[in-house]
């Protein structure tokens, strides 16, 4: 429960959260004026609204911050929300994994990197159709690895090469795998022989780069999490000096990930997951977690403070403690 504190504690300082989001904020309008641009009018207007009220919890004993609420627009190439679901799905698969490894601790997660030729705009669509096809074709459909992967989690990027004019989607997962995968050698993969049941769950006349490790540390694992979770694409690669070039990017990217799943559990961190309760497309908790995501006591001590987006100064205003 919230208690009220003297003004002084109430402007709790949130400063390096409040720099990263005023620059994400600022690129969402520039994504908003390339929308209006191409004519998509009340798409612009969603961005240029998202997250103009931003609520933070400020934990008294932890004397810690998190983003407690705000108003997102949930468009997919918005900076701002695609920066706070990236570290949404850290903190989701960052919790699984941790539950995984108290309850399976002989399960072994390995990184998985999977690759196609980079495509050109007009092909995108269908290379990523393709993609998808492909792996579920390699997790269901391949005995081997359906035997050996107790649970996996995947993640789609696509990045933009300026040079080529081309687009490069490819597949970023962790798998759940047995001790046997390292200590037998038939159930070993090595990199060839991943590129090789990729080529064939793809069906392609060519041998695609793969790249696949162990995680064998702890910062090891949160690397390779960090890794997963990254933006399926990064503002860079569709923000430029260019407004033409720019207008283009957004429009080839948006019609490319509209409406398809980028990120997915499945096997053992599926069910984990779903018995968690999290949800990959939940952007702000709307509880009070600690830095694991685990709901916090109701008796823990902590404010509610609102930060409002000034239009004019293009910057976070504070604007006081709310109830809790």
């Amino acid at each position: 429960m919230s208690k009220s504190k003297n003004q002084d504690t109430q402007k709790v300082c949130v400063s390096k959260k409040l720099e990263k989001s005023t620059k994400k904020r600022r690129k969402s309008n520039q994504v908003a004026d390339s929308l209006e641009r191409l004519g998509y009018e009340k798409k612009a207007d969603r961005v240029r609204n998202c997250s103009t009220e931003m609520v933070f919890a400020y934990i008294f004993a932890e004397d810690r911050y998190q983003l407690h609420h705000a108003n997102f627009c949930r468009e997919r190439l918005c900076p701002m929300c695609a920066w706070h679901r990236t570290q949404q799905i850290f903190a989701q698969v960052s919790q699984v994994m941790d539950t995984i490894e108290q309850e399976r601790p002989e399960l072994v997660p390995i990184f998985l990197t999977l690759t196609v030729r980079n495509c050109s705009a007009a092909e995108l669509n269908g290379t990523l159709d393709i993609v998808f096809k492909g792996w579920n074709n390699m997790m269901s459909g391949n005995s081997k690895v359906n035997r050996l992967v107790a649970g996996w989690f995947r993640a789609l990027e696509i990045t933009y090469n300026e040079q080529e004019d081309t687009y490069h989607p490819h597949i970023h997962a962790i798998l759940l795998m047995p001790p046997s995968y390292f200590t037998t050698p038939k159930d070993y993969m090595t990199t060839e022989k991943w590129a090789q049941t990729w080529r064939k769950a793809m069906k392609l006349d060519y041998d695609p780069i793969c790249d696949i490790r162990r995680v064998e540390t702890e910062e090891g694992k949160a690397g390779a999490v960090a890794e997963v979770a990254k933006y399926t694409v990064k503002d860079s690669d569709y923000l430029k000096d260019d407004e033409k070039l720019t207008d283009k990017l957004v429009s080839e990217f948006g019609k490319a990930i509209k409406g398809r799943r980028l990120v997915a559990f499945g096997g053992l961190m599926k069910d984990v997951a779903k018995r968690l309760k999290l949800n990959l497309d939940r952007l702000t908790p709307d509880e009070v977690t600690d830095e694991k995501g685990v709901v916090l006591r109701k008796d823990v001590d902590y404010i509610l403070v609102l930060y409002r987006w000034n239009v004019g100064l293009s910057r976070y205003d504070y604007e006081g403690q709310i109830s809790g």
